[in-house]
């Protein structure tokens, strides 16, 4: 029950005649009656209920939904294009205008998350409430309010597969994508069956949108949060379903930083990373993560936004994309970390190979006084390289401490490599032998490629580094050590 309205379903026409008569004899008892029936179905609709009837294709109200109960399909108002485009040059009417755009499912976020953007860059100005908005964020706005009116030929399903009864489903799962850009972040849920011909169906069940925050958040950080959010998501939906606990859920993201922290060891990752990759892992498993090519990610239209008109025209936004719909699906589910993982950012995750030969440090630490100074230069050299790899996902602004870390330990992992490089190579094979200068230290070599202590000190609640320190060969770090 939802104020007066009973809300109810049923798997057959029968029960669903049942159920109407149960409850309008039921309600009957307590002086309430039941004066109208809406269906899906008009077969369920006997002489008996003749008059209780409602006809015409005209949508009904569900929950604040439009529900256009003749083609069994929810509906979208547009916006009033007479006034809103009118009144909307004010920070106050626009917001006015995003608040009566009723969407709980997420059927049609990008298009919100467009005017969300609009309206932080109207915040981000520091206008008044009642100011004039600049002119070019207005026809930005008056664009996107004209382009609702796409949103009347927009119907979405309610049943994600009418055409399918349930006895011809099989192998039920659920994937949901997470992605951010610069402006903001979102993820997308889909259920996938498989039907007994080995062809498969995909519907979009729900999504979430978030603009980025006002405080400079570096974009690995943002693609983590979008997989958060991607997280929630999929638990809400598998909970909200009654999806059976052995449900196959796979998540997936074209964030290779994202998806080497949910997949790494969280005690080596700095909080604000270590706490969210924490919270996405109770709720879903590490295995479930997987790396998808940017143009499969669907979360990706979410974070930009899209205007209404094209929205209407993408298909893949309701139904998925093709990696999904095809059989078998392109890319292996239930794989462990994807290759080619670097981390270039990123404090505690970075992946080094050990094998080859020595590799030298790509600054000369002699020519420097200053490890602050060396460090910066570090990690400016590692944010050029990872610009190079990662064209679409480019590091901007000033360096972070998350990369001033990884400089430090990438200048290690260097140092090492040419001081040590005949104890590297032993360990990686057998322990070193009695006569090497560092065998009283046990030394070992840790996930990240770095040679490090190991000591009694393991047994303690201490944190990794302080447990198992590393080591510094004698040489130019070490003065820059020692100095600062």
């Amino acid at each position: 029950m939802y104020t007066d309205n009973w809300l109810s379903g049923a798997d057959s026409v029968v029960e669903a005649s049942e159920k109407f008569c149960k409850a309008r004899s039921n309600l009957a008892d307590a002086s309430m009656d039941l004066t109208k029936l809406v269906s899906n179905s008009l077969l369920i609709t006997s002489k008996s209920h003749d008059q209780f009837l409602v006809s015409g294709d005209e949508p009904n109200t569900v929950l604040g939904l439009k529900w256009c109960n003749s083609q069994d399909t929810f509906s979208f108002v547009a916006i009033n294009p007479d006034t809103s485009v009118e009144i909307a040059s004010t920070k106050r009417s626009i917001l006015s205008v995003i608040a009566k755009i009723f969407d709980p499912l997420g059927l049609i976020s990008p298009f919100v998350m467009y005017g969300k953007i609009l309206f932080q860059e109207l915040w981000k100005l520091n206008v008044s409430w009642d100011e004039e908005m600049p002119s070019d964020l207005k026809s930005k706005f008056q664009k996107w309010l004209l382009s609702s009116q796409c949103l009347k030929s927009f119907h979405v399903n309610r049943c994600y597969f009418p055409e399918l009864s349930w006895g011809e489903l099989c192998n039920v799962k659920l994937h949901g994508f997470g992605d951010a850009s610069e402006k903001g972040y979102g993820a997308c849920v889909y259920l996938r069956v498989t039907l007994e011909d080995n062809s498969s169906k995909v519907s979009l069940v729900a999504s979430k949108s978030r603009v980025a925050p006002i405080k400079t958040v570096t974009l690995p950080r943002l693609e983590l949060m979008g997989a958060l959010l991607c997280s929630r998501l999929v638990d809400f939906v598998k909970t909200s379903l009654k999806l059976d606990s052995n449900t196959q859920v796979v998540c997936w993201t074209d964030s290779t930083i994202a998806l080497s922290w949910i997949q790494g060891e969280t005690s080596k990752k700095d909080v604000f990373v270590s706490n969210r990759v924490r919270d996405i892992l109770e709720l879903t498993p590490k295995n479930c993560w997987q790396h998808c090519r940017s143009k499969d990610n669907l979360a990706d239209l979410i974070t930009c936004g899209l205007l209404a008109d094209k929205l209407v025209d993408n298909s893949m936004w309701l139904f998925g994309p093709s990696m999904l719909t095809n059989t078998p699906c392109h890319h292996k589910e239930g794989s462990t970390l994807v290759s080619d993982t670097k981390e270039t950012s990123t404090k505690g995750t970075v992946c080094l190979s050990v094998q080859g030969e020595p590799e030298s440090p790509f600054i000369d630490l002699n020519k420097y006084s200053d490890l602050s100074k060396a460090l910066r230069v570090t990690a400016y050299v590692l944010r050029f390289i990872n610009n190079c790899r990662n064209v679409k996902n480019k590091l901007k602004g000033s360096i972070t401490t998350e990369e001033i870390d990884l400089a430090k330990l990438k200048m290690i992992y260097l140092i090492q490599r040419e001081e040590l490089s005949d104890e590297i190579k032993t360990l990686m094979n057998k322990p070193i032998p009695q006569v090497s200068k560092l065998s009283k230290l046990d030394p070992f070599i840790d996930d990240k490629g770095l040679l490090r202590i190991k000591g009694r000190l393991k047994f303690s609640d201490l944190d990794y580094d302080t447990k198992h320190p590393v080591i510094i060969p004698k040489g130019p770090l070490a003065k820059l050590l020692i100095r600062f």
